[in-house]
């Protein structure tokens, strides 16, 4: 039986994209974010993946953190498969405060209220993932929503969804209604302002740049679920950033690669620019 093995590498030079974890915003900062995957299929059913991230803070200077983990997945049937895995998380930002500098403002010298959540720990997850019924979307978007965001009791969330939704139409025929994925982004939302009535929302459009006449087409699909996420933008965003146009615009003058070369995952310039709009957006919901 041939064996096939798939490594992966990724490198982001750049501040936070989107998160939903509770991190203060003591001063500009640049940080790096290294993930290395290696996935070996054992069988056209089974497969393993080994992943380690390594994270930096305080202008590269200081460790963030660090993580390595284990997770396998088999294919039961065509529509149906399940996964469990474990990955050891060690966190290093026991010693950030909520201070400000400016020794007036009222979270000067403060430490960090979930400074209980940094250090080793110990993830284990189980999932099904299924094509049909729930679909694939609903059920592992909530499940990762629950541990990912609302067990975090996020005090800014962050949110950069649907692109996923069009990509799987067109890879993996699984289309996507766009009125249940904006039920689904709203009950999302509605989930995070119930646990934290005060929790300020960052909401990002998905965006897809021209570089193939293949990524054009998906327009057909994403232009819908895009102006989805601007109703659900109006209802629920603290602020809101049209990455969309935003990205496209930007390409004009050079060329959509320089973005993203793949027309969705950003390179570093890409990430850069991202980066600068959100923090133009967190800095006025402050």
């Amino acid at each position: 039986m041939k064996k096939q093995l798939f490594i992966t590498l990724a490198l982001l030079a750049a501040p936070l994209l989107a998160s939903a974890q509770s991190e203060p915003k003591t001063s500009d900062d640049f940080g790096i974010w290294t993930d290395i995957s290696a996935e070996k299929k054992l069988s056209k059913k089974a497969s393993v993946e080994i992943e380690a991230e390594y994270r930096t803070a305080n202008n590269a200077n200081q460790n963030s953190r660090w993580s390595m983990g284990l997770s396998g997945e088999y294919k039961l049937t065509k529509w149906l498969k399940v996964g469990a895995g474990y990955t050891f998380l060690y966190n290093h930002n026991d010693k950030y405060t909520y201070h400000d500098e400016d020794p007036n403002k009222a979270n000067y010298g403060k430490l960090n209220k979930y400074a209980s959540y940094w250090g080793p720990r110990h993830r284990v997850n189980v999932d099904v993932t299924g094509a049909v019924g729930l679909g694939d979307w609903k059920f592992d978007l909530r499940e990762r929503w629950q541990t990912d965001c609302l067990d975090l009791h996020p005090d800014v969330l962050s949110v950069l969804i649907g692109i996923n939704d069009t990509w799987r139409k067109y890879d993996s025929n699984l289309p996507s209604e766009i009125n249940e994925f904006e039920s689904i982004y709203r009950s999302l939302l509605e989930d995070a302002r119930r646990e934290n009535p005060d929790i300020k929302i960052i909401i990002m459009e998905p965006f897809v740049l021209h570089v193939s006449e293949e990524r054009a087409s998906w327009r057909e699909d994403l232009d819908p679920r895009i102006q989805a996420v601007r109703r659900v933008a109006k209802d629920y965003a603290d602020a809101f950033i049209p990455l969309d146009g935003l990205l496209n615009a930007a390409a004009i003058d050079t060329c959509p690669e320089q973005w993203a070369p793949d027309g969705v995952h950003p390179s570093p310039d890409g990430a850069a620019l991202i980066a600068r709009y959100w923090l133009e957006a967190f800095d006025k919901i402050l």
